[in-house]
């Protein structure tokens, strides 16, 4: 049978207070007045109070106390206290709210290690809570407003519609960052943070401005707004990147606008220790570049009124053009182009190999210094006047060293050391009266029938400055040509003698006509070993071949062979000559052959003089004043005849004799 004490107020007790301690649970309805035995409630007559400074106490030790503090009396508060020394320092000083199914009778482990007061609210599940407590540096768990999350759930931290909306604060758990994707929206300005206490933010961070302008307004400010970047970069600081869209023509992204004269819209300073450094770099970025690309820089001036077009206003223009894009044969143009009579012109061009202008270059009385004064090509030179003075008209130009020089006529008379011209046909001014003209070394007269050139120094004449003589010259009546001579009319050489000089080569185009007694004369005796003279032509060797070896003409190969008298088909029926080919010929290689005349080889002829010479059977390329014998099908065929032991006459016979 349930038992309950009821406890009278302090009237019905005589005005003193009863003590009463059930055992079980107590419980106090200030309405109707009821208690507890653990499970029923029962209701008693009237209600409950405590008085002023009075404790309610809970635990075996009330440890935990709710008291209505009255000491000061401008501030009289309701106490929840707890005294974390008794029950061996367990207690914590947290005051929990919470549904309880999952709190009640329960090792949560959510509050281990609090030791200040605090005040926590728990979800149903009694694994999550917020937390308020006073905040203290030196106390690691005192959080002032605390979230903790169940495992890896995120917290919604704010919600000021309590709809599920915005405006609303996000913590990611898992990211272990505010999240973004459900939104920041503040409908009202954000004030009382500056720039400088938003810093340390973790990963990218993007603002999405959207259809919005976003503005900073400073009043006298110390440096405005400043970027700082320490460390290794090498990328951007600052970028501003139009993406897709099309904005329209007059778009900018960078607009800078003063109103005082004297406000410096850019600034660009270097304070390192290089001696130079880029300080503007324009890049035109293209998937695919082209010949013709080109980054345009214009000026433009406005004034008040309508203007009707872009041309009204636009009064100059910097274009750098790329010429030629192939790698590493780059070229490129810079164009200044202005406004002239309405219409934008190029003006002046520095290309990769010249200078254009459409203007005239005025130098406003100043001399051009500083370039290469030199009279070679493409070179700028100095004009200048003589001893006395500037050039002055009626002058004559001298080159000099480094430009044109003005000379009067008397000094250019001089430079050219001849009499005044006025009087050139006086005989008093020349030295030969009826000449006309004459100078220290040749002389031009006329007698009416013929023009007579003479020396008039004794020396020979020579057209050219290439070559001396290799002939003696040494009279007024010899000429010389260095160069190339062509006649086109008859010429008539009527001296004993036509020399023509060593390893000349002389090309008849048309027919040679000898007339009587005009022979054509071989040379009559070889000066020295491994010379000849006569008949040749250009061949091919076909093998190893010296000079002076009798070879014949193979007609399989077309090619000059050893001959040897053995067979018919390297002696016989078959074209003879010598090679008279100072150098070895090898197989290949070119060769002269002579076909008719005379030849000296001191090594390799040994001939009886005037007896005939053979084609040698034994060796091959030998010849032999001894005619081959005995063995068939030798070759006996005279070649020629020996004029000495070493000299050869060549005349092959076509004819010849073939052994049995």
């Amino acid at each position: 049978m349930a038992t309950y004490v009821q406890v009278p107020t302090e009237g019905t007790m005589g005005g003193t207070g009863v003590t009463a301690i059930p055992e079980g649970d107590l419980s106090f309805d200030t309405s109707a007045g009821h208690d507890h035995d653990g499970s029923n409630s029962k209701a008693v007559a009237g209600g409950g109070s405590y008085g002023d400074d009075s404790a309610l106490a809970f635990g075996a030790g009330g440890d935990v106390n709710v008291i209505y503090e009255t000491a000061d009396a401008d501030a009289k508060i309701l106490l929840f206290t707890m005294d974390e020394s008794d029950d061996s320092g367990n207690n914590i000083p947290v005051f929990a709210f919470a549904e309880e199914t999952n709190a009640l009778n329960a090792d949560l482990g959510l509050f281990d290690g609090f030791v200040e007061a605090a005040v926590a609210v728990l979800n149903n599940a009694a694994d999550a809570y917020v937390s308020l407590d006073a905040g203290d540096d030196a106390v690691a768990s005192a959080k002032g407003l605390a979230f903790r999350a169940a495992g890896d759930e995120d917290i919604e931290i704010i919600n000021l519609t309590n709809t599920g909306g915005t405006p609303r604060i996000f913590w990611n758990e898992t990211a272990d960052v505010f999240d973004s994707s459900h939104g920041w929206n503040f409908q009202a300005a954000v004030t009382g943070i500056s720039l400088d206490e938003i810093e340390n933010l973790s990963g990218n961070k993007t603002f999405t401005m959207a259809a919005n302008d976003l503005t900073f307004n400073f009043t006298t400010p110390s440096e405005g707004m400043v970027l700082n970047v320490t460390g290794a970069f090498n990328d951007h600081l600052f970028h501003i990147h139009q993406l897709t869209g099309n904005p329209g023509v007059g778009t900018q992204l960078i607009h800078l606008h003063t109103e005082d004269p004297d406000v410096l819209p850019l600034h660009l300073e270097h304070s390192g220790n290089d001696a130079s450094y880029e300080a503007i770099e324009v890049e035109l970025r293209r998937s695919s570049p082209s010949d013709g690309d080109n980054v345009i820089q214009g000026y433009h001036f406005w004034h008040d009124g309508a203007l009707t077009s872009t041309a009204e206003v636009e009064f100059a223009k910097l274009t750098v053009k790329a010429d030629d894009v192939s790698e590493d044969s780059e070229d490129a143009s810079y164009t200044i182009s202005l406004m002239k009579a309405g219409s934008m012109t190029d003006t002046l061009t520095v290309a990769s190999t010249e200078i254009t202008t459409a203007v005239d270059i005025v130098m406003g009385g100043n001399a051009v210094t500083g370039h290469a004064q030199a009279i070679t090509d493409n070179v700028l030179v100095t004009v200048d006047g003589p001893a006395a003075g500037a050039p002055a008209s009626g002058e004559y130009g001298r080159w000099t060293a480094s430009g044109l020089e003005g000379r009067s006529k008397v000094e250019h008379l001089s430079d050219l050391n001849v009499e005044d011209g006025a009087d050139a046909t006086d005989a008093t001014n020349v030295d030969t009266a009826g000449a006309v003209m004459e100078s220290d070394g040749i002389s031009v007269s006329n007698d009416g029938t013929k023009t007579t050139i003479a020396g008039t120094a004794g020396d020979y004449i020579r057209i050219g400055n290439a070559g001396v003589t290799d002939h003696s010259l040494n009279s007024d009546n010899d000429l010389l040509v260095t160069g190339e001579l062509e006649v086109d009319g008859d010429s008539m050489f009527d001296g004993p003698t036509i020399t023509f000089g060593v390893n000349t080569n002389v090309h008849i185009r048309g027919r040679v006509t000898l007339d009587e007694n005009a022979p054509i004369v071989l040379d009559s005796a070889l000066s020295a070993d491994q010379r000849y003279s006569g008949i040749v032509e250009a061949g091919t060797g076909g093998e190893t071949l010296d000079f002076g070896d009798c070879v014949y003409h193979s007609i399989g190969d077309g090619e000059w062979m050893l001959a040897k008298a053995d067979v018919t088909a390297t002696s016989g029926a078959v074209k003879l000559g010598i090679n008279v080919t100072v150098a070895q010929v090898s197989n290949g290689g070119a060769m002269t052959v002579l076909l008719y005349g005379k030849v000296r080889s001191d090594a390799d002829y040994a001939f009886t003089v005037d007896a005939p010479v053979f084609v040698s059977a034994a060796t091959a390329g030998d010849l032999t004043s001894t005619a081959p014998t005995g063995t068939t099908n030798f070759v006996v065929r005279i070649v020629g005849y020996g004029n000495t032991a070493d000299e050869l006459f060549f005349c092959p016979d076509n004819t010849y004799i073939e052994l049995a």
